[in-house]
């Protein structure tokens, strides 16, 4: 090698060489048969001994190329690696869709996609259902709730009420002081169609009072838990003939208040019974006779 580079270092590559000019070095007796393996040619430059020189044959000897930054040179003669094959990836078909839509890969995507969109509908489905009826029980309940608060506020009201109606009941009932009863109506045990004969007394009440007048006087018998009015024709001679009575209502002979009296005229089975008098004056105050019967003998 070191006689190829004096050679190179000798020979003018600008002055045109005859054959027999060439001094070539002689070949080495011990040289290896077929002679020694060329280096790889250097790249071609104008100026042999400025190549020689910058020491980039030496340096890239073993690829052949200087270092002149010539990269398009490099890449037109570099072995380039063999670009690897993208791997071919099948699908899986869909069975039981058969198999012209399993081979077509597109559109056993678009099938799938809708079987999970379905699914997903469906348990949403499902979910929403169960919140609605979830909410539905709630408000159930509630609605269960304020009905039951609502049925305890009615009973609770309904006890007011009684109360309330008991108390003006009482109140109503209570004598006024205006209004003094001086004699009470007595039970009394008479027989059936008693006074056809003639009237009988049965009931009789006085009372007085600045307001009292004949007309403050109002009978009452009782039915069931009520007590009812009773009655008088006036065209007839104030009689009521239900019960078989008849109404008279006269000043006291004293003169301190007015007397009623219930006459039988023929007492009917109407008549037998609990009564009482309710006594009004003029001012709308009012008082209550005790009660009295009138019985079978």
């Amino acid at each position: 090698m070191a006689n190829f580079e004096d050679f190179l270092n000798d020979y003018d590559l600008n002055e045109p060489q005859e054959e027999d000019s060439l001094d070539l070095p002689e070949i080495s007796a011990d040289a290896p048969e077929g002679g020694y393996e060329a280096d790889p040619a250097p790249e071609y430059r104008d100026d042999a001994d400025e190549y020689a020189q910058s020491g980039d044959y030496y340096q890239d000897v073993d690829d052949g190329f200087g270092d002149d930054g010539d990269e398009d040179y490099r890449d037109e003669f570099e072995e380039k690696p063999a670009k690897k094959a993208s791997p071919k990836v099948k699908l899986p078909s869909l069975p039981f869709f058969g198999k012209g839509i399993g081979s077509n890969a597109v559109l056993s995507i678009v099938v799938a996609i809708s079987i999970v969109l379905s699914l997903i509908a469906i348990i949403s489905s499902a979910g929403v259902k169960k919140s609605v009826n979830t909410d539905i029980q709630t408000l159930n309940s509630r609605i269960d709730s304020v009905i039951s608060t609502n049925s305890q506020v009615l009973d609770k009201l309904a006890t007011i009420e009684d109360v309330l109606n008991l108390s003006a009941q009482v109140s109503a009932e209570t004598n006024s002081k205006y209004i003094s009863i001086t004699k009470q109506p007595t039970s009394v045990s008479t027989v059936l169609g008693r006074g056809s004969d003639g009237l009988v007394l049965v009931f009789s009440v006085t009372a007085s009072g600045s307001g009292i007048g004949t007309g403050s006087f109002n009978w009452q018998k009782k039915t069931g838990d009520s007590w009812i009015n009773i009655d008088f024709d006036s065209s007839d001679n104030s009689r009521n003939a239900t019960y078989g009575f008849q109404l008279e209502v006269s000043k006291d002979a004293e003169g301190n208040g007015y007397t009623s009296k219930i006459y039988a005229t023929g007492l009917t089975e109407a008549a037998f019974g609990t009564y009482r008098c309710v006594i009004t004056d003029s001012a709308g105050e009012r008082a209550w006779s005790d009660s009295a019967e009138i019985t079978r003998k």
